[in-house]
């Protein structure tokens, strides 16, 4: 009775997303970048002070080095959010020395650089990417002195480097900002099953489409279990604090759903097809292209009416949220 009773009420608010910039017009006021942030330099400031930062809603999408025994020499060069370059940037330093390029993939960034500096000079650099790319140029040297500059947040990347140089690069500090396109998921509640004791979740695509707009990230629904054929549906939240004046998450157990928690308010809901022969349902969100949108969040929960499930006939998957940025 409780499930068909779910059903009814549950397909009374069903509301096909035909305009998501409506939507996120009634979001929250978007979340500020905030002021670029440095750290460092480490080195000395003998020579010509630089000062290289990529342009709002851009980030650094090559760097080419030269060094040999010390750092010396280097540029930059950016990209917007559909890849499109700009620059490169003029030479901080010389272009002597061995030249090696560092290209970065789109939707990666900068996000750890350390310092090695000798006698002062730059004799190493270390650049770390959020995909995990990993390298150093220039050489060791016994008497040198290491400086670290690391995130100084979960959600900021290197947009910058900043100093000074002469014949050799003998200063180096980097220049930290915000990244907005960001996607972040819960944990998948365990307690929350279907009837063959299967857990629904919901993340990213395996190589999404960052959430900027005009882009059409995919999310993935995945119910484990490739039969399952009941209906399934994707929550759309403005809210994953909040849902007509109860605190979320909401605890679903007085419904008949022990274990299960709906994670943010249920702004629409739209109908998805079945899963495929893995148990996955690919569900791309197109974002319109208003640059308005940069900087609001939404939140997505997967939900599955399966009547032998719980009273409630109802199973809710994990929560991701995504923040729109400007790339």
């Amino acid at each position: 009775m409780i499930a068909s009773q779910t059903r009814r009420a549950l397909r009374a608010v069903t509301l096909p997303v035909t305009s998501l910039a409506l939507l996120l017009a009634a979001a929250a006021p978007a979340i500020a970048q905030g002021p670029d942030r440095t750290q460092g330099p480490a080195g000395s400031s003998a020579g010509t002070a630089y000062d290289l930062r990529a342009p709002v809603g851009q980030r650094i999408g090559r760097i080419e080095i030269y060094s040999g025994a010390f750092v010396d020499g280097f540029r930059l060069l950016y990209r917007d959010r559909r890849g499109s370059p700009n620059g490169p940037t003029a030479w901080v330093g010389n272009n002597s020395g061995s030249l090696q390029t560092l290209n970065l993939d789109w939707g990666d960034y900068l996000r750890r650089v350390d310092v090695w500096t000798s006698s002062g000079f730059i004799n190493q650099v270390r650049f770390v990417t959020q995909n995990g790319v990993d390298v150093t140029y220039g050489a060791p040297r016994a008497s040198e002195v290491r400086t670290n500059f690391r995130p100084s947040g979960a959600n900021d990347e290197v947009v910058g480097l900043f100093g000074h140089a002469g014949a050799l690069v003998t200063g180096l500090g980097v220049v930290r900002r915000d990244v907005l396109a960001s996607t972040r998921s819960s944990a998948v509640n365990f307690n929350c099953t279907t009837s063959n004791g299967l857990t629904v979740q919901l993340s990213a695509a395996v190589t999404p489409q960052p959430f900027v707009p005009g882009n059409t990230p995919v999310l993935q629904f995945t119910t484990n279990y490739r039969y399952f054929r009941e209906p399934h549906y994707m929550i759309y939240g403005l809210s994953d604090t909040d849902f007509n004046g109860q605190p979320l998450p909401l605890d679903l157990s007085a419904l008949g759903a022990g274990g299960c928690t709906l994670n943010c308010s249920l702004d629409a809901l739209v109908p998805l097809p079945a899963p495929d022969f893995f148990g996955r349902i690919d569900h791309p969100v197109a974002l319109p292209n208003d640059p308005n949108s940069i900087g609001r969040e939404i939140h997505f929960q997967g939900l599955v009416l399966e009547p032998a499930a719980n009273a409630a006939g109802l199973v809710t998957s994990s929560m991701t949220s995504a923040r729109i940025g400007g790339y």
